[in-house]
């Protein structure tokens, strides 16, 4: 989470890609195959603190979403609504200065998990097909 709380106060890097949500499996995979400590982070190019962050464990790999500002305050409902209909369990979690983040464990499958993730982009952020994200990661590089 240390990683993830980091990136969210750390803009994506220069090297960040633009995409749509039809690249979400790949850049799942990558975090996958990644060494202990990377992580993923999604952006709406065009909503203010509009993101997701991902960081993988042996068994799962954790969705993260900060509850710091207002807009991202004002989706807490809405984004439990979708977990728990995507038939998972949210949670909060604390930063160390106490800021609030909600997060849920998808399953560690890349196709599995680009699926909950665009659901929630659909139900949440109102994502469709279309719509361009930047994909900012802390990855090592794609060969």
């Amino acid at each position: 989470m240390w990683r993830a709380l980091k990136a969210w106060f750390n803009p994506p890097p220069p090297s960040a890609t633009v995409g749509t949500v039809t690249d979400l499996a790949g850049y799942i995979q990558r975090l996958i195959d990644a060494p202990e400590g990377s992580w993923l982070r999604v952006d709406l190019i065009d909503e203010k603190d509009a993101f997701l962050q991902f960081t993988a464990a042996p068994d799962r790999i954790q969705i993260d979403h900060p509850l710091v500002t207002p807009q991202q305050i004002e989706r807490e409902d809405a984004l439990r609504t979708t977990l728990s209909t995507l038939g998972l369990t949210p949670y909060e979690t604390r930063g160390s200065d106490g800021s609030r983040f909600l997060d849920c464990d998808a399953p560690r499958d890349s196709e599995r998990c680009a699926i909950v993730v665009q659901r929630i982009l659909e139900s949440v952020f109102r994502v469709d097909f279309s719509t361009k994200l930047r994909f900012g990661d802390g990855l090592p590089p794609a060969v």
